[in-house]
């Protein structure tokens, strides 16, 4: 039987951007004021998910050459920042305008590995804890992951609160500071779950200029 193995393809930020600066800065904040076990490092930067799922183990090779295919025919474009916000359970994140040209792309990056991905369903995503609609149920069935195409929301993953604070007041001090209202699409990375529970990148294909 095949080893499912958790993958991540997004869009890295890129160490040295402001956008990457002020990531830090958020990520800093929630982890010294609130304990936030999300923090960034060299094994965790702040991303923009595409897709993320469990594949078999075998399938990483062709995942990454139908990855390849996809950025040499994707030039670089840009996206705008809505806002910050946040989920009830606390997690905070940057809202991204998905415009069609994201879309597109997401789309595409969908639809090229999800033959992939065999019959792996991440546990993760099967924690009973979890509740989805009657959609999202459908999607993690269909393509592993419950929140794609018509439900992609993109967002870039701040931090997270588990204390007893109001989140409604947390976003609007965060969102006082914040300055970046745009970056560039121009990378897709590949990554990958180790024994040890960290992400190791496995590849990285930037976008033609």
């Amino acid at each position: 039987m095949s080893k499912c193995v958790w993958i991540g393809i997004g869009v890295e930020i890129k160490k040295g951007t402001n956008l990457y600066k002020e990531c830090l800065e958020i990520n800093g904040f929630f982890s010294r004021e609130h304990g936030s076990k999300i923090i960034f490092s060299d094994n965790e930067v702040p991303h923009l998910n595409i897709y993320d799922l469990s594949v078999p183990e075998e399938n990483i090779s062709s995942i990454s050459q139908a990855l390849r295919s996809i950025v040499d025919n994707q030039g670089k474009f840009t996206v705008k920042i809505n806002s910050i916000g946040h989920f009830p359970f606390g997690l905070f994140f940057l809202e991204v305008e998905n415009n069609n040209i994201l879309k597109d792309l997401h789309t595409q990056i969908v639809g090229a590995i999800n033959p992939l991905r065999g019959d792996c369903i991440d546990p993760d995503y099967s924690q009973p804890h979890r509740k989805y609609t009657t959609q999202q149920k459908e999607s993690l069935n269909q393509y592993g992951n419950p929140h794609v195409l018509e439900l992609f929301k993109p967002h870039i993953t701040l931090g997270h609160i588990k204390d007893n604070v109001d989140l409604n007041v947390i976003e609007k001090k965060l969102e006082s500071i914040r300055m970046i209202n745009e970056f560039d699409i121009d990378n897709i990375t590949l990554v990958a779950e180790n024994v040890s529970g960290q992400n190791k990148t496995l590849a990285r294909f930037d976008f033609k200029n």
